[in-house]
């Protein structure tokens, strides 16, 4: 038995790292925001939706499942001063925002 316990902990340790591993696999089946540059893309583990944060303080909800692209950038127009450079979604309706910080 002590034999076993050494390589058992050594699975489940590698069990533990790829279920914490990022849920996005890129494969690309689909064209979305086309000539846009992206800045970066978010998804949650167990929401439909990725997030994602273009040039220009640009920012978008897309549903995987529907395939339905959402410019959320017009919400965003209030923040125009400042310069995006993070995002993360937790649902449909929340998402965080990184900015840089200006030196004075």
């Amino acid at each position: 038995m002590p034999l076993l316990r050494i390589p058992l902990i050594f699975i489940a340790f590698l069990m533990c790292l790829t279920a914490y591993s990022q849920d996005i696999d890129f494969h690309i089946t689909d064209h979305f925001l086309q000539g846009k540059t992206f800045i970066k893309i978010k998804q949650d583990f167990y929401d439909p939706y990725v997030w994602a944060l273009t040039d220009h303080n640009g920012v978008y909800r897309i549903n995987v499942v529907t395939k339905a692209v959402d410019d959320l950038t017009a919400d965003f127009a209030a923040f125009g001063n400042l310069k995006f450079i993070d995002i993360a979604g937790r649902s449909k309706d929340t998402v965080f925002h990184s900015i840089q910080k200006r030196r004075c």
